[in-house]
């Protein structure tokens, strides 16, 4: 090979690179939660413009149309190109009941392993209560075929699933026959056209809400051509009421689309630029957070506002992977934040290895010869694998040994998890995954009897203060942080 062959090979690779996108680039480890449903590109061309239009537009994820009408090894090739990653994908119901290790073995090919039944066609469509009963029986019993493999399974509405019977949706008598196996993906704009508020409707299924479909309406009268559709913050709905919400239900992915777009791009745009400035992207704040008062914990990048309990120093055994905190074994030492809180309003997302044990601690302080000595935790566990699981109290997002968490808040070892915790003049509330786990006064009398009747009871000095420091357990197994963020309350 000559020096000028080389030279061109070079030439030409720096120009491929410097045309993709930043995402495609390599070199951003934050991870962003939206992504793009495909079916809003289905008119921009070949599969392979309709990804440049979503890497062009910053968005690094996609919900596939099933196949996308291309073999698994060619899609995954395109979404490796353009470093897309499949996060869910529209999969109609016949495939799922006639071929469904076919379904399964393409979407474990491509990376992907939520799959979502999108649309009922009429004949389909239940017309009572116990039909919508009897529907989501099938599914919750094709989530719970799914789940060996790897795989889950949701179901997307539209506004036919929201007429009501004796005062219950069809979709909610859906998904409570279905059982917790079945994951929700919410259609906001559709709920609203069925005239339900978004972002209380959101409130309906608790630790439930996968995604959401980030789309909005058109003032009524306006864009027919688009089905009444518009772009994301470009129509009537109440984006600053729906987004909280929607992080309060522990929505993971907010996926743009469009029914009809006049011109795809443009909306992919629009969208990924709006929710953009809303939505922060792993171990960062908005500029309405930073303007309320948040402040990061954990950057992504460094663990400076964190030492080991009675130490000023930080073991090696704590280390950040792929912009997580994690706990790479035994002997790295629970963690404090170097500074104290009173009220506080904290927020982090953990995950757990299998059989793993852990736990967040408040009000922790250093007088105790164990960092839980003092002060309250909420659980970390892998609740199917771990000893703990025998009692309610300590599994994932109970108050530990003292409050036991609702199953709808738990999720599987090896996913991520979202907590909230309040302290707000002695009253602590926690939820995990949208789904409040924990409510009561330190010091109450609820609190006291609890608190007698735990392993706590004879622990002088346990929760007696009125401030402390934020924890982070070393149970001896492996386990990662990330979204660490806290505000402190007046």
């Amino acid at each position: 090979m000559t020096i000028r062959t080389m030279r061109a090979i070079a030439t030409a690779a720096f120009a491929l690179f410097t045309a993709l996108p930043a995402s495609a680039q390599g070199g951003d480890a934050a991870a962003s939660p939206l992504a793009v449903q495909m079916y809003t590109l289905r008119n921009a061309g070949p599969l392979e413009d309709q990804l440049k239009i979503v890497h062009d537009a910053g968005v690094r994820a996609v919900e596939t149309v099933g196949t996308q009408n291309v073999t698994a090894g060619e899609l995954k090739r395109l979404l490796d190109k353009y470093s897309i990653e499949p996060v869910a994908a529209h999969v109609g119901l016949p495939a799922l009941r006639d071929d469904l290790d076919g379904v399964v073995a393409f979407h474990r090919a491509i990376g992907n392993r939520m799959l979502v039944v999108p649309y009922l066609q009429e004949a389909e469509r239940p017309t009572d209560a116990e039909g919508w009963r009897a529907l989501g029986r099938e599914l919750g019993a094709l989530a719970g075929r799914l789940q060996p493999t790897g795989m889950q399974l949701a179901y997307h509405n539209h506004d036919f699933e929201l007429v009501e019977f004796d005062g219950r949706t069809g979709l909610e008598l859906l998904f409570e026959a279905a059982g917790p196996a079945l994951a929700v993906e919410l259609d906001l704009a559709w709920v609203a056209r069925a005239g339900h508020d978004p972002a209380a409707f959101l409130g309906r299924f608790p630790g439930r809400v996968y995604s959401v479909h980030a789309k909005d309406n058109a003032p009524d009268g306006e864009a027919a051509e688009e089905q009444g559709f518009a772009a994301v913050g470009q129509g009537v709905l109440d984006w600053n009421a729906i987004l909280p919400a929607a992080a309060d239900a522990g929505v993971q992915w907010y996926i743009i689309e469009h029914d009809l777009p006049r011109d795809p791009a443009a909306v992919v745009e629009a969208g990924a630029a709006f929710l953009g400035e809303r939505l922060a992207a792993d171990n960062q704040l908005t500029r309405q957070e930073q303007a309320d008062g948040w402040q990061l914990l954990f950057d992504g990048r460094d663990l400076s506002q964190w030492r080991n309990f009675k130490r000023d120093g930080l073991s090696d055994k704590w280390v950040i992977e792929d912009g997580a905190i994690k706990l790479s074994g035994a002997g790295g030492g629970d963690l404090l934040t170097r500074s104290r809180y009173q009220d506080f309003d904290l927020r982090l997302d953990w995950k757990i290895a299998e059989g793993g044990n852990s736990g967040i601690f408040v009000l922790a302080d250093e007088a105790g010869e164990h960092i839980y000595s003092h002060a309250p935790e909420i659980q970390i566990l892998d609740n199917e694998r771990h000893p703990d699981n025998k009692a309610d109290t300590r599994l994932s997002g109970s108050l530990y040994d003292m409050i036991a968490s609702p199953a709808a808040s738990h999720r599987p070892a090896g996913e991520w998890n979202r907590v909230r915790i309040l302290l707000e003049q002695g009253q602590l509330t926690a939820w995990q995954n949208g789904v409040q786990t924990v409510s009561v006064r330190i010091g109450g009398p609820e609190w006291q009897r609890l608190v007698a009747a735990s392993k706590f009871a004879d622990w002088p000095g346990f929760a007696a203060s009125p401030g402390g420091h934020i924890g982070l357990q070393d149970h001896g197994d492996v386990v990662w942080f990330k979204n660490l963020k806290i505000k402190e309350l007046p």
